[in-house]
């Protein structure tokens, strides 16, 4: 079926003399078949041994593709309805009172759609050179009370880990159950640095203002024992301007001499568990500037939402190299649509700021943390080129 897969076309060196640094670049097209499609591209995630690659989406797929890196496919996994019969006894909910309907009373049922539950992969990455570990939901029914009141079936989804061999097609679904229907694990994060394993939480208290809830953010998984415990709790920044409805809480996460720095979207610091900060000299506080402008303390409503369009700057991805810090980001405010690496010391002082997409729109940038490179990948007559760049 993917004999069609073409090899990746390796192009030739090129340099570019930068102002501040020169930057050389490999590039290399991934092309499509007419069984693998590309589309929102979020980043490339490459294995330790640099042998294999993934392809990962901003949204859920029901295919994860592995391919060797001359782009030749290695492996395919594929989640379907079946996941939820195989797994009937991982996915259920203990915290609730529940029946969950099986898939053969369902088939019973008139008119049932062809993908009866619509299970899914979403977030990949590599745990080692044969393990990946990506977030999903297996998806179920049952038979209750909807938000207006009638009665009929339900759908649920559990949000979980698959822990998935490559070389044997082993797979172990781990569920993430929610803790105390405050914290519930979100599907579009994960990260794994520092041999630590990171996901999104989403604290549904502190969105319905009820007292004493949790503020956690980010869960860390323990893959010897197979359980997360919570870490990170909202920005102040966040709770006191009541940030709370539409941002997203994924944290940008580098490793440094062991220790893990977290900054947070729109923020103009990073931080570790152990209290050290770095402030980023250049950079006003996004929020607070975005505020300041309006004459406002907080964003209450969802109109109000539209104070963020005059954010000083939106930081895509940190990562640091040998004693720098590197980061990507935009400045809405400047209304250009450039993006840049900005590189400073670790007092967070600016050394230089590049713009990576000059004359370019770019479908990502990313950060490869095991191939220790910086790419960009876009799309020139409906081809997608990735440009591998090494820099200072």
């Amino acid at each position: 079926m993917f004999s069609k897969l073409k090899l990746i076309i390796i192009s030739f060196i090129i340099l570019i003399a930068g102002s501040n640094s020169a930057i050389s670049i490999i590039k290399f097209k991934i092309i499509e078949s007419d069984s693998i499609y590309f589309e929102n591209i979020e980043k490339l995630e490459f294995s330790p041994n640099g042998k294999f690659y993934l392809v990962n989406k901003r949204s859920n797929t029901k295919r994860i593709n592995v391919f060797n890196n001359n782009g030749v496919l290695y492996n395919s996994f594929l989640v379907n309805d079946a996941f939820t019969d195989k797994y009937f006894d991982i996915i259920k909910d203990t915290t609730k009172d529940e029946e969950i309907l099986t898939t053969e009373y369902l088939n019973t049922l008139p008119n049932r759609p062809e993908v009866l539950y619509d299970n899914s992969f979403f977030k990949s990455i590599f745990l080692n050179d044969s393990m990946i570990v990506a977030t999903g939901s297996i998806n179920y029914y049952i038979y209750g009370e909807n938000p207006s009141g009638d009665k009929g079936l339900i759908l649920r989804a559990m949000t979980v880990l698959y822990k998935i061999n490559i070389n044997s097609n082993e797979i172990t679904v781990i569920p993430l159950v929610f803790v105390g229907r405050k914290l519930y694990p979100q599907l579009d994060y994960l990260e794994f640095v520092n041999n630590k394993l990171y996901f999104r939480l989403f604290p549904m208290g502190v969105h319905k203002g009820l007292p004493n809830s949790p503020k956690f953010v980010l869960g860390k998984f323990n893959l010897d024992s197979n359980n997360w415990q919570s870490v990170l709790e909202l920005p102040k920044e966040y709770e006191l301007s009541k940030v709370n409805l539409t941002l997203d809480y994924k944290f940008r996460i580098a490793s440094n001499h062991k220790k893990d720095f977290f900054i947070a979207p729109f923020l103009n610091y990073t931080f570790n568990l152990e209290g050290d900060t770095i402030k980023l000299s250049d950079l006003d506080n996004a929020i607070s500037h975005s505020l300041s402008l309006f004459s406002s303390d907080t964003l209450i409503r969802n109109k109000d939402y539209n104070m963020l369009d005059s954010l000083s700057h939106y930081i895509g991805n940190i990562f640091f190299k040998g004693d720098n810090l590197f980061v990507i980001l935009n400045k809405p405010k400047n209304y250009d649509n450039k993006i840049y690496l900005n590189k400073y010391t670790l007092k967070g002082e600016l050394i230089y700021s590049n713009v990576i997409n000059e004359n370019q729109k770019l479908e990502t940038v990313f950060y490869s943390e095991n191939k220790q490179k910086l790419y960009k990948i876009y799309m020139v007559k409906e081809e997608w080129w990735v440009e591998e760049i090494d820099f200072d």
